[in-house]
C-alpha cells in the first residue's frame, strides 16, 4: 500500500486545502473508497490539518497492515468483525512491545476512526461485512487478555465458553469463522431465495469470491463456451469447465467442476428460465447470457445483494452458527483443503513445515499472489482443531459434495427443484 499527499486540490472548490491523502495499491492503482473517504473530510472547514492528519494515518495504518496479512488494501471491503479483532490485537501487541500505558485508550481511538470509515462507506454506498458492533469487539479482546472488568465505565458481563484444549490455546474467534457440514447444510435452509442457496454451493465447492462467482455466465462463449444448458444425456460424462474471468483486474481461469455444473442445469436453469421471463417483462428485454443469477423479483442478482442475503441469514432467529457468507466459506474451504492435504502426507498434528506444492495449489485456487503466511495460518488451524479432537474436519470430496447438493434437491421448501437421477 502506498500513502501520499498532494495539493492538488488546494484551489479547487469546496476543498481549498492541501496535504490531501490519497491511498494507492502497490501497483500505483487509487484504492477509491479510503480515498473518497479522506477527500470528505477536507470538506469539512471544522476539521483541522492535524485531525486530518491523525485520521488519515489511521486509515493508513489499517490499509498496510491488509497488506502485510495478505487481505489486501484493495479487499477492505470484504473486512469483517473477525479481522477488524485480529487487528486490534495486533494493536495490543504494538502498544505492549513499547510499553505504553494508555492501551484500552488506544484501542479505543483506532476502534472508533475505523468505525467512523466504515459507517461513511456504507452511507456512501460502498458494501462491507463487518456489522459496525465495537463493544462487542472490545468485549472480546478483554476476555482474551484474561483482564476483565469495566470498558469505558460500565460494567461488562462476558459468557465464557467451555472449549477444550490441546496443549496450545483455542482462538475463539477460529471456531465462530468456521463453517460446518452442519452448520453450512442449516444455514442454507434460511434463504428466503434459492439463487442464494446455489451461490452458497459454488463457494463452497470452488472457493470463489461474490465479484468473482457473479461472472459465471449463463451460457458462455469463447473460453467459456463450456457453460450451457446441457441436456441429461450430456450431463452424463460432463467434465470440468474452464472458467475464465477478471479477479482483482487481472485475467485468471480455474477448472469449474462439471458435476457442479451439471447440479445447477438440473436444479437451477431452469428455475432462471421462468424468471427470464419476468425479467423480460420488468424490463422489455431479454436476460443477457451472461447473467446467471437472477432473484424471485426478476433482478440481476449484485453483490449487495449477496452481501444482504447472507446477512439476514445470520440474523434470523433460527441461525445457529458462527460467521456464515462469502468470506467465511472460502475460510472453511482452505481449512479443509489444507486439512486432506496435510492427511494425504501424513502430517496432521506434526511441527510445521512449508510445502510449496500445497501452498502453490491452495494460492491458484484462492486466487493470490504470495499465500505461504496465509498456507502456515491454515496448518495451524488445522493442527488445533485435530489434536483438540473436535469432530469439525471431514474428507472434503466429490463424493461429500454431492451428497450436500442431493440435500438441496430434496429439501422440501425448494421442492420445484428437478431431482437429480
Amino acid at each position: 500500500m502506498i500513502f501520499i499527499t498532494t495539493d492538488g486540490l488546494s484551489k479547487v472548490a469546496p476543498y481549498h486545502n492541501g496535504n490531501v491523502p490519497i491511498y494507492l495499491t502497490d501497483n500505483h492503482e487509487a484504492i477509491d473508497g479510503p480515498t473518497y473517504w479522506a477527500a470528505s473530510i477536507c470538506i469539512k472547514k471544522s476539521k483541522s490539518r492535524e485531525t486530518l492528519k491523525q485520521y488519515s494515518s489511521t486509515i493508513a495504518r489499517f490499509l498496510q497492515w491488509l497488506d502485510d496479512n495478505k487481505y489486501g488494501a484493495e479487499n477492505w471491503q470484504h473486512v469483517d468483525r473477525e479481522i477488524i479483532l485480529l487487528y486490534c490485537s495486533h494493536i495490543q501487541q504494538t502498544i505492549k512491545a513499547y510499553n505504553k500505558d494508555s492501551e484500552s485508550n488506544t484501542i479505543d481511538y483506532y476502534l472508533a476512526r475505523l468505525q467512523a470509515f466504515y459507517l461513511w462507506a456504507k452511507i456512501n454506498n460502498y458494501s462491507h461485512y463487518w456489522d459496525l458492533n465495537i463493544d462487542v469487539i472490545l468485549i472480546r479482546l478483554k476476555d482474551e487478555q484474561n483482564s476483565l472488568g469495566r470498558i469505558n465505565n460500565n460494567p461488562i458481563k462476558v459468557e465464557k465458553l467451555d472449549i477444550k484444549t490441546s496443549n496450545a490455546s483455542r482462538r475463539v474467534d477460529d471456531l465462530q469463522k468456521f463453517v460446518t457440514k452442519k452448520n453450512f447444510l442449516n444455514s442454507c435452509t434460511l434463504f428466503d431465495d434459492f439463487v442464494y442457496v446455489v451461490i452458497a454451493n459454488i463457494v463452497w465447492i470452488t472457493a470463489l469470491r461474490p465479484k468473482e462467482f457473479l461472472q459465471i455466465p449463463y451460457h458462455g462463449k469463447g473460453l467459456n463456451s463450456g457453460f450451457k444448458n446441457y441436456d441429461d444425456r450430456e450431463l452424463i460424462d460432463i467434465g470440468n469447465i474452464n472458467f475464465y474471468f477478471e479477479s482483482k483486474g487481472k485475467p485468471r481461469n480455474i477448472d469449474f467442476p462439471g458435476y457442479l455444473w451439471a447440479w445447477i442445469c438440473k436444479t437451477w436453469l431452469p428455475i432462471r428460465a421462468e424468471r427470464a421471463l419476468l425479467y423480460r417483462k420488468k424490463h422489455n428485454v431479454g436476460l443477457p447470457n451472461d447473467a446467471l443469477f437472477v432473484s424471485k423479483n426478476g433482478n440481476i442478482v449484485s453483490y449487495h445483494m449477496v452481501n444482504t442475503a447472507f446477512k439476514n441469514v445470520k440474523t434470523n432467529k433460527n441461525y445457529e452458527g458462527g460467521n456464515f457468507g462469502p468470506t467465511a466459506l472460502r475460510h472453511s474451504f482452505a481449512t479443509y483443503f489444507v486439512y486432506l492435504a496435510l492427511k494425504n502426507e501424513s502430517l496432521i498434528g506434526k511441527p510445521y513445515l512449508y510445502n510449496a506444492i500445497i501452498d502453490d495449489a491452495l494460492r491458484k485456487i484462492l486466487g493470490h499472489n504470495d499465500i505461504e503466511t496465509t498456507y502456515k495460518f491454515y496448518v495451524h488451524i488445522v493442527n488445533r482443531f485435530a489434536l483438540g479432537g473436535d469432530d469439525l474436519i471431514y474428507e472434503i470430496s466429490k463424493k461429500e459434495n454431492m451428497k450436500i447438493l442431493q440435500y438441496f434437491v430434496d429439501y422440501v421448501p425448494f421442492n420445484a427443484l428437478i431431482p437429480i437421477e
